[in-house]
């Protein structure tokens, strides 16, 4: 709009809209400014007197308040004053007054400011370090978190380099990542950061590609969230672990686990190892297959029983091992519990403890502790015992029982009350249909 003096408002000719003018143009055309609008006439009678005297003016952002449609309306302007000089150059004859209404704009960019603010305001609060690097892997934002950590200030990170805060060392590794991110691909990786004065610690770093309204990568987030105390929690865990194990090959023993209601699930490298036995074989109760089949009612008996009364489980039976063999094992297994004192899982080891029963065998037989009858009836001697354990005719069951395979006949010498065996010479049992016998010797 224009002017010849202060207050008189010239329409544009074509008829389009003038900002403000809602419902008054083309009636407002050749009123005063006074007339038209009076909510904002003290503001337009100092800057049109002003331009009226010469002077060029801009008015960016200015906020109003304007009656539309009889309702007073906030609004922001652009407003530009341009005087309109006669002919002879020397006069103004009006002034030109440019209207861009941004009112949408600004209230838009303060919705973004404000939910920015409210952002970082929030990362602020999280323990973990965040930072933004543009295309150019220059920070341009990085929360309170990340500036303690590095003792740095906001303004001596944003507009530097990686390198600048991590060191060039620090920032060769992770640069890699950062450049695989603007690529679009998501990075998580642990890796040892060096603190200053401090020694290294260990962080899970993410680098997550920003994706702009356009679709365009336009820098990458990079987030730091410490891991130390876990790393080392872990790293504990697992030299406990590996000194457990080796524990338990120290004694020839091999360690499995079974779920809290006693059954073998998941992967068991010892057991496989030891038995022979294929995963899908040894699932559930599929590893009482290795268990020798005399064996084998008397074991799954005990465990339940164990089982059931979440106990100690401690017994003793024969294994066919991966050549083929059974060697006789001792088994001990105990529950872990959780923080609510439930059964998480049992953890057992098998002990092979052939060699020993064999010694303890070959000792009982020169005591005469021990005597076993042939079918003849003949006394077995100490090396024919020996040679019957290993081949596993003869072996001992938990509770010091002595079981034999193949033997029709056993006994044991009797005990005077001085414990010395009796002068007499033992006398054979009569044949057994059975080919298992036993004796408390």
């Amino acid at each position: 709009s224009g002017g010849h003096a202060p207050g008189l408002a010239v329409g544009h000719p074509t008829g389009g809209g003038v900002a403000g003018l809602e419902g008054q143009h083309p009636g407002a055309l050749g009123g005063t400014f006074q007339a038209i609008w009076p909510e904002i006439w003290d503001f337009n009678r100092t800057t049109l007197e002003r331009g009226f005297q010469g002077q060029v003016q801009a008015f960016r952002e200015q906020p109003m308040v304007l009656n539309r449609n009889g309702v007073p309306e906030d609004v922001i302007f652009d407003l530009f004053y341009t005087p309109i000089y006669d002919e002879t150059g020397a006069g103004v004859d009006g002034v030109l007054c440019t209207v861009l209404e941004i009112t949408e704009t600004v209230r838009a960019r303060d919705a973004l400011a404000e939910s920015r603010a409210e952002l970082y305001h929030l990362s602020d609060a999280l323990p973990i370090l965040v930072g933004f690097l543009d295309r150019s892997l220059v920070f341009r934002f990085a929360n309170q978190c990340f500036l303690q950590v590095f003792g740095v200030t906001h303004a001596q990170v944003i507009g530097q380099r990686i390198g600048d805060i991590l060191g060039a060392i620090q920032a060769a590794l992770t640069e890699g990542m950062l450049d695989r991110a603007l690529a679009g691909e998501t990075v998580n990786v642990d890796a040892a950061v060096c603190l200053p004065g401090d020694r290294p610690r260990t962080f899970e770093m993410r680098c997550l590609p920003r994706i702009s309204r356009d679709d365009r990568i336009d820098g990458v987030y990079i987030i730091l969230i410490d891991v130390e105390d876990r790393k080392q929690t872990e790293t504990r865990l697992r030299d406990s672990n590996d000194r457990f194990r080796a524990a338990v090959e120290a004694i020839h023993g091999v360690l499995w686990t079974n779920t809290a209601d006693g059954r073998m699930i998941g992967e068991q490298r010892g057991w496989a190892a030891l038995t022979g036995q294929a995963f899908d074989d040894y699932q559930e109760f599929g590893w009482t297959d290795a268990v020798h089949p005399d064996d084998r009612a008397g074991t799954v008996e005990s465990w339940l029983r164990a089982v059931a009364a979440q106990s100690t489980f401690d017994w003793e039976h024969r294994l066919r091992c991966a050549d083929g063999a059974y060697r006789i094992f001792m088994v001990r297994a105990v529950p872990t519990l959780n923080e609510a004192g439930e059964i998480r899982e049992w953890v057992g080891v098998h002990t092979d403890i052939t060699e020993q029963r064999l010694t303890e065998a070959q000792l009982q037989a020169l005591d005469g502790q021990l005597l076993v009858i042939d079918e003849q009836g003949a006394v077995v001697s100490p090396s024919a015992i020996t040679a019957m354990i290993a081949s596993q005719e003869l072996h001992r069951e938990p509770g010091g029982v002595i079981v034999c395979n193949k033997i029709t006949s056993w006994t044991v010498p009797e005990v005077v009350a001085d414990g010395d065996p009796a002068a007499t010479p033992p006398s054979p049992m009569p044949p057994l249909s059975a080919e298992r016998l036993t004796s408390s010797g």
